[in-house]
Formats: structure tokens, sequence, C-alpha cells
């Protein structure tokens, strides 16, 4: 009698096969979470006015400053008052309306030196949904630049007659 080999079979491991899967189930669920995370920014985001720079729901906050252009101002008082208005704007929130007027002689007359929203600069805004550079230009040239140009307007001052100021305290006293 012939003796008969008795063939072994190899079992196979299906455990690469049930480790790619799981590997690929998990990159498939984060693709899944990172698309929903990014969606949801976009979705809250509030929209943007592209006149105002404002939220479209309104300001968050407002500043108004009022600043007395009528007289001529010391160097000492302008660099105090240059440093007050850089401080005023710098703690205004996202999203906030800052109007700045200037009084003039005539009483009750202003003229508005500034109004628009701060948008933000580029520490404020998330690196995966924004480029912070690119935030960072787009608030000098909407808020900074002409804050500084207002800045600059100070130390213009005209001589007046009458302090719209005083004449405000007088009215008031009379």
């Amino acid at each position: 009698m012939s003796k008969r080999r008795a063939v072994r079979r190899s079992k196979k491991s299906n455990a690469g096969a049930i480790v790619g899967g799981s590997v690929l189930a998990l990159l498939s669920a984060a693709i899944l979470v990172g698309i929903g995370y990014f969606a949801y920014g976009a979705y809250t985001r509030p929209g943007i006015d592209k006149e105002t720079r404002c939220p479209a729901a309104g300001p968050v906050e407002i500043t108004a400053l009022l600043i007395d252009t009528t007289d001529p101002v010391s160097e000492k008082t302008l660099i105090d008052a240059r440093n007050k208005f850089k401080e005023e704007i710098g703690a205004t929130k996202v999203g906030g309306l800052v109007e700045i007027y200037g009084l003039t002689e005539a009483k009750g007359e202003l003229t508005k030196m500034f109004s628009g929203c701060n948008p933000g600069d580029g520490s404020t805004v998330d690196i995966w949904t924004n480029n912070p550079r690119l935030r960072q230009r787009q608030w000098e040239e909407a808020f900074g630049k002409p804050l500084e140009q207002v800045s600059d307007k100070i130390e213009q001052g005209h001589t007046g007659n009458q302090s719209p100021i005083m004449a405000g305290i007088q009215s008031i006293k009379c």
C-alpha cells in the first residue's frame, strides 16, 4: 500500500486585509470629520458687508471718538493723543465699528474723519481656513492706513475763534 502523504495546507491569515481595511475606514472617517469641520466653520462665519466691512448683522460694538481739530496741539500733547488713539483702536474687537469725528468751529458741526469696522488682522484668523498674510494686508488697507492718516490729521488743527468744546460748556452753563 502506498502511503498517502498528508498535504498540509497552510492557512493564510487575513490579518493584513483586516488591518488595511481598518486603516482605510479610519482615514475615511478622518476625512469626513475634516470636511465637516471646514463646512461648519464656513456656515457659522458671519457675512461681511463689502462696503463697510462690518458683519452683515451689524457691528459687535461701536467706538466713537471725537477730536477737537480747532486748536493746534503741542508736540507732547500730540504724542499722548496718538498713544491714546492707538490704544482705543487696538482695544476694538473684530467686527467693531470705529467712527471718528472732528469738531469744527461751527457749533454742532462734525466732520466724519473715519468710519469702518475692524476686519481683524492676521493674528485673528485660523490658519486652516484663512490666509493670515492676506488678512493682515486687508487690515492694513482697510483699517490701519486710514487710521494712521486720521492720526496725522490731529496735528493739522486750525486755530478757531471759539472752541466747540467750550461753546458746548457755555451753552450748558447759560
